[in-house]
């Protein structure tokens, strides 16, 4: 790689701190937007939700089916449910080429919204390829979209054992319900949860209020704690050389060259014990760069191969224990369009043995311009596979140019 290109870090994670901060107005299917008039709502005065209704109109959040009435009892259905959380989030739709299901038709208002969600991991549609637009959501379903979107795990399944309809929760929405029961966003009736009961309207007001209630609290302490990244590659360099570079900078998480491929499956390991020692002297994290030396064939057969594949990832996790490392960077380059699957599979695999040791694993990617350079980053699931995505910009001027220029001006990437 060029010691000329110039790399921009971006985030592809989501938490709850930071991404439940701004609601908007619900269109007319949920909640029409409202000026705050302070219009009562003849239906609501005997409903346990009536001051979060009353606080969410108000905000302008909120609305009546039709004038005078919230209609709390009546189901909202998985679309409706699904919009709702978008601004939460403060999505905007996504219109999508192609509908992630059969039953999403492109000209339905919805579509937008559900592809949005989609694309986050938010919410999947059924084995059948199909979303079930116009159905009533569950009890159990909002709940797991609720955890996927605060990307919370409870880590035990205890908490829901304590319900008398637990074995009436499915499986797969288990861990979900024990989420929002252990942050108190849906704690049930009667010691029932009613997994597959319909959600209300009163029970979405009730759930965005506990929401906004949750932001409000854990939003300021988000910012406060949250640190910015500052990436230094080692490159060209002796470590003396960038050492110094480092002392005259902001830097605070190195990345020096230091782990390869190899045919075998095995890793050269050009760890620098000296490096190491001032890294922690200095207070400084060290994410390792791995790369494979641009060699399509060599990656090729390391990627599709199960063993080799997993052999690598078991070296790597290793290495990243001896040495005591916060994490590693791949940077693999020129990798064959048609091992996309297996690029894929690398990151997931090799995220997964990481996450016992907490340690962070990036992904170097170039900006998606059509081209077979970047026919294997499969983009969508290595940013939800990794903690980040690098974007390497470069390629508008270089080294042997004979125009001057940036490397990578913020227009051009």
């Amino acid at each position: 790689m060029s010691s000329k290109r110039s790399r921009w870090l971006t985030r592809f994670t989501l938490s709850a701190t930071t991404a439940i901060t701004i609601f908007t107005a619900f269109t007319s299917y949920l909640a029409a937007p409202a000026a705050a008039s302070g219009v009562a709502f003849r239906d609501i005065s005997h409903s346990y939700a009536y001051q979060s209704i009353i606080s969410l109109h108000a905000k302008g959040i909120l609305n009546g089916t039709q004038p005078g009435y919230f209609s709390p009892k009546k189901a909202v259905t998985r679309a409706e449910w699904v919009t709702a959380l978008d601004h939460v989030l403060a999505l905007e739709p996504v219109q999508a080429a192609v509908s992630s299901y059969r039953d999403v038709p492109k000209q339905a208002w919805y579509y937008g919204w559900i592809e949005a969600a989609s694309q986050l991991d938010i919410v999947q549609g059924g084995t059948s390829g199909t979303f079930q637009p116009n159905s009533p959501i569950t009890r159990q379903e909002a709940a797991l979209m609720i955890a996927r979107l605060i990307r919370s795990s409870s880590g035990s399944g205890s908490i829901t054992s304590s319900f008398t309809d637990r074995d009436e929760i499915a499986d797969w929405a288990l861990e979900g319900v024990t989420t929002v029961n252990r942050y108190g966003f849906m704690k049930g009736e009667n010691n029932y949860f009613h997994p597959a009961s319909s959600l209300t309207r009163e029970e979405t007001a009730a759930l965005l209020e506990r929401l906004l209630t949750y932001s409000t609290q854990h939003a300021h302490q988000a910012a406060s704690t949250a640190s910015s990244i500052r990436l230094g590659w080692q490159y060209d360099q002796t470590v003396q050389q960038f050492e110094n570079t480092v002392l005259q900078s902001n830097i605070n998480t190195l990345s020096p060259r230091w782990f390869f491929l190899n045919e075998t499956g095995s890793i050269s390991d050009y760890t620098n014990s000296s490096l190491l020692s001032w890294s922690k002297q200095h207070q400084k994290k060290i994410w390792a760069m791995v790369g494979n030396r641009s060699n399509l064939a060599l990656t090729h057969q390391i990627l599709s191969s199960e063993v080799l594949r997993a052999k690598t990832i078991t070296q790597l996790a290793n290495a990243v224990s001896v040495h005591g490392l916060d994490g590693l960077v791949i940077d693999f380059e020129n990798v064959d369009g048609q091992d996309r699957a297996y690029l894929t599979l690398f990151v997931q695999q090799l995220k997964a043995k990481l996450k016992s040791q907490n340690a962070v694993l990036a992904l170097c990617v170039s900006p998606d311009y059509g081209t077979d350079w970047t026919a294997a980053f499969d983009y969508q699931k290595l940013g939800v596979a990794a903690d980040y995505l690098i974007l390497m910009g470069y390629d508008e001027h270089w080294g042997g140019s004979s125009i001057p220029g940036s490397v990578s001006s913020l227009p051009w990437l």
